[in-house]
């Protein structure tokens, strides 16, 4: 196949070809973070890399197979200021747009938020003439995160639940009994999975360990136990934020007008922790070390910018390979 990928990031699109079982013959990215386009060409050194989209003439690329592309959805998500498809950002779809008119491949494939303004919802779908399908990530993963797909591919259906939970993909596979983490997103730059569409709840990782009591009161900043079931927990200066720890999954539940408090820790002590960069990999189903050669922190924001691997190759799946002969 010869592959069209626009806002291309870490190349998740191209790990879903792969998943899928298509072969790629050319594969052209357009991608501006110098971040992500290290690891793509890492992972994949054959992709041609050609810089930001804008100005971009099309017809280069008349005779490929397929268009991808999941253009910023900061314009469109209710966690952004939701100026729509006028947005600086969004309005990229544009060129999404004009590279499917110009090329005209046998197929393209769009991804954005759930949660964007039912204007845009209705732009996009008359624009690219299709319905748009929503598929939960979590059927095919960990993760909890909704996505509108518009694609031109016949005949996707809704995947099966592969009944993945957290404890498939926690390092140590603690405590987790059916349940999945909050949507990944680029947001938060310590590993914290949000909840991008409303920002009212995210994910951490509890896991038990002793902690030892200094005496003389040298623990008045610390953690305290409380004697009630699953209380709620709060975090010192984490402010409007309240933890709940279930099953060794801390869920923060954001709360306006919440003074901040101390941690109290229902039924024993843990040590709080966000995911780590291998864990979240595995939210999106990309190998655990695909993006180990960005920095930590740059780690965390490239892979919530990318697809759900398995949302997408499930999609590809229904590709019939006798058109693309």
């Amino acid at each position: 196949m010869r592959v069209l990928s626009l806002f291309d990031g870490i190349s998740c699109g191209r790990v879903a070809l792969e998943r899928a079982g298509l072969s790629v013959s050319r594969y052209v990215a357009f991608e501006i973070d110098q971040n992500s386009i290290k690891c793509s060409n890492r992972n994949y050194p054959d992709i041609e890399h050609r810089g930001s989209v804008v100005g971009m003439d099309f017809s280069e690329f008349i005779g490929f197979d397929i268009v991808i592309g999941g253009f910023p959805c900061q314009d469109l998500s209710l966690a952004g200021k939701r100026k729509g498809l006028k947005g600086k950002r969004s309005s990229l779809f544009w060129y999404l747009a004009e590279a499917i008119e110009v090329i005209k491949p046998r197929y393209f494939l769009i991804e954005n938020n759930v949660g964007m303004p039912k204007e845009a919802k209705e732009t996009i779908t008359k624009t690219l003439g299709v319905e748009p399908i929503q598929i939960n990530s979590a059927l095919v993963s960990a993760q909890t995160r909704k996505r509108l797909y518009w694609t031109n591919i016949p005949g996707v259906e809704q995947p099966e639940d592969r009944n993945i939970i957290l404890s498939d993909i926690l390092k140590n596979g603690y405590g987790i009994h059916g349940n999945k983490s909050m949507a990944l997103t680029a947001s938060y730059g310590g590993a914290v999975i949000w909840n991008s569409l409303e920002r009212r709840q995210r994910t951490m990782v509890a896991e038990p360990v002793v902690l030892y009591q200094r005496p003389g009161g040298y623990n008045k900043g610390g953690f305290t136990v409380t004697e009630k079931k699953n209380p709620p927990i709060t975090a010192s200066g984490q402010q409007n934020n309240v933890y709940t720890v279930t099953d060794g999954v801390v869920l923060i539940q954001n709360k306006k007008g919440v003074k901040p408090y101390k941690i109290s820790i229902p039924d024993g002590q843990y040590l709080i922790r966000p995911f780590t960069p291998e864990e979240c990999e595995l939210l999106q189903g990309l190998p655990a070390g695909y993006t180990e050669m960005i920095p930590k922190t740059r780690r965390y924001k490239a892979i919530g910018n990318g697809w759900t691997v398995d949302a997408v190759a499930h999609i590809l799946n229904y590709i019939n390979l006798d058109l693309l002969i």
